[in-house]
């Protein structure tokens, strides 16, 4: 699958694109590229910008498409739609800019966007970053059905053409 996640930027305003991701975040993507997705990441200031060999930390790496982008800024929708294009999915963890990604995941047709609260964010960063993905990669259900995943509910998007975030 085409996978592409939103990321927050660290510390606010990360002054040196050298910074670590996120723990969550490179938990995420290390578990999405072990398990072979072709991964893009959207954020304020990517690590390594152009450079595809990302370093997720404790000897772990994944090859990453980068995309600099600040999924709040109402202006980025286009460039999010770009960075979107042909993904089968999206995960947004910025923590900003919902109604940009969801706008952008519309105009790119992308069939599952993932948006969860930030009480599904607390707790264990290996647990939380297996249900993030399995979230992610999960097998739509019908439009409206609600499928179990561990001990919450992920609401299903509608078709491409009216994608709407899926909550855990």
């Amino acid at each position: 699958m085409h996978l592409v996640l939103t990321l927050p930027t660290i510390g606010g305003a990360r002054p040196d694109p050298l910074a670590p991701l996120d723990p969550l975040a490179a938990a995420v993507l290390a578990r999405l590229a072990a398990e072979g997705h072709a991964l893009g990441a959207v954020t304020r200031r990517p690590p390594r910008c152009g450079v595809p060999d990302t370093d997720l930390g404790s000897g772990r790496v994944a090859r990453v498409r980068w995309w600099a982008v600040d999924p709040g800024d109402e202006r980025a929708r286009q460039l999010l739609a770009d960075a979107f294009a042909g993904a089968d999915a999206v995960l947004h963890l910025a923590g900003e800019g919902l109604a940009q990604v969801t706008d952008a995941a519309q105009v790119a047709g992308v069939p599952r966007l993932v948006a969860p609260d930030p009480a599904d964010l607390a707790g264990d960063t290996a647990t939380v970053a297996a249900r993030l993905a399995d979230a992610l990669v999960a097998t739509p259900a019908p439009v409206g059905v609600p499928a179990q995943r561990g001990s919450a509910a992920v609401d299903r998007p509608a078709p491409a053409a009216a994608t709407a975030p899926a909550h855990m």
